[in-house]
């Protein structure tokens, strides 16, 4: 499952920290921007994954927040 987040932390503008969690349990940070209809989420670990935007739900926080995709 890929979170993305709105925190920049160690993350340089524009980026945003963002969370990779694999089946076994496993939590990779990384840090994530968005690139016209993509999220292009890099990860020290594991390389960078590219995933369009219509893929992603809101979290029930965010829709509590209106938080959208900028």
């Amino acid at each position: 499952m890929l979170q993305l987040t709105d925190a920049e932390e160690e993350c340089i503008t524009p980026n945003r920290l963002c969370y990779l969690t694999s089946w076994d349990g496993t939590t990779s940070r990384g840090c994530w921007v968005r690139e016209e209809a993509n999220i292009r989420a890099r990860f020290p670990d594991s390389g960078d994954m590219l995933v369009p935007v219509i893929e992603f739900r809101r979290t029930t926080l965010a829709e509590y927040r209106n938080a959208a995709l900028e």
